[in-house]
């Protein structure tokens, strides 16, 4: 028992930042992507529309702008390590409320690095196959699946940089009081 409370206390790794970042948070964030996800999936259903073709317009989408939005995460990333390390934060870790504080912040920015890492793989795999153009009768079951996976990892993308720039402007909040 002593040694899992020690890697439970253990601040480094994937198991700590997916304990600051909750299945509250986690279903918070979802939630928008998952509803134009199946509202999509929905329209392009009842519309009869290819669902092959509107997943190769969807991949290149995400192909084209999700790779920037990581770089932009790994910025804002970068700019709130550089304000953990300064004065002001040593001010509000001192506090055990600015600790917890940070604590989310840290988590919040690496699950969204995290986020933006898996979608980025999902895309370039699907994109691959996709490419491959394999024909069979049960294509569909296959392609409204994968549209909706997708969809939802390049909504969840862009959501998420709505909570980033809030917290950024929080962080730069924070300074200057």
């Amino acid at each position: 028992m002593e040694i899992i409370m020690s890697k439970r206390e253990n601040p480094f790794g994937w198991k700590n930042m997916l304990c600051k970042y909750t299945f509250y948070e986690f279903a918070k964030d979802s939630s928008l992507p998952l509803i134009i996800s199946v509202l999509l999936c929905v329209i392009a259903a009842v519309s009869s529309l290819d669902i092959y073709d509107q997943l190769l317009k969807l991949l290149q989408i995400g192909i084209s702008i999700v790779p920037l939005m990581a770089a932009f995460i790994l910025t804002a990333y970068t700019i709130i390590l550089s304000f953990f390390m300064g004065d002001k934060c040593k001010e509000i870790k001192d506090a055990s409320e600015g600790k917890k504080l940070i604590e989310e912040l840290n988590s919040s920015f690496a699950v969204c690095l995290f986020a933006s890492a898996a979608s980025i793989i999902v895309l370039v795999i699907a994109t691959c196959i996709a490419n491959m153009e394999f024909s069979s009768v049960y294509s569909n079951w296959i392609n409204y699946p994968t549209y909706f996976v997708v969809c939802y990892l390049i909504m969840f993308s862009v959501s998420v940089l709505v909570g980033i720039i809030i917290d950024i402007y929080n962080i730069g909040q924070t300074t200057i009081l």
